[in-house]
């Protein structure tokens, strides 16, 4: 009995972790909106864009501060990438040329030119997103178990389930 009980909470609390995460990603990337971002683009002209306006292949100039809002490959220059948000850990990630730096990511040392590799939906961050939002209901005998033992009145001397009958009985 302990063993699983302890097997059932765990499941139950990583369940809940997980929604929460999904849940905070969702909110930090609607209401933290990015910085405008000086770009070079695929045409060799730098200027300042909006995040909506990154295309594939665009040059992103990003320094310590900047939030990664495309998932890109280091060009140029090394950093430190904060990849808690996305993987829970929490000392940050060096990087370096050729390294993928991931949407959804904070710079915090350093700075990169980056090629961007994935934009929109094919993002990282908006994979977890989209994965977080379709939640499967899960059939579980242990499960069904516990949610019986939670219905049951210690008052009620039958603790039997009952059982609709449609043939009359």
């Amino acid at each position: 009995f302990g063993g699983g009980f302890i097997f059932v909470v765990h499941n139950m609390l990583e369940h809940y972790r997980n929604n929460r995460y999904a849940i905070s990603l969702a909110e930090k990337e609607k209401n933290n909106p990015y910085e405008e971002l000086i770009i070079k683009s695929v045409d060799g002209k730098l200027k300042d864009i909006q995040v909506e306006e990154i295309v594939l292949d665009d040059i992103l100039s990003l320094k310590n501060g900047n939030q990664v809002c495309a998932d890109s490959i280091v060009m140029e220059g090394e950093c430190q990438v904060n990849e808690s948000l996305l993987t829970g850990e929490a000392d940050p990630v060096y990087k370096g040329v050729g390294d993928e730096i991931l949407s959804g990511s904070f710079l915090v040392s350093g700075s990169v030119k980056a090629q961007v590799v994935h934009v929109g939906k094919d993002n990282y961050v908006n994979k977890i997103v989209g994965k977080a939002k379709y939640i499967k209901k899960t059939y579980s005998e242990i499960l069904k178990s516990i949610k019986f033992i939670i219905k049951i009145d210690p008052r009620e001397k039958d603790i039997t389930p009952s059982r609709n009958s449609d043939n009359g009985d």
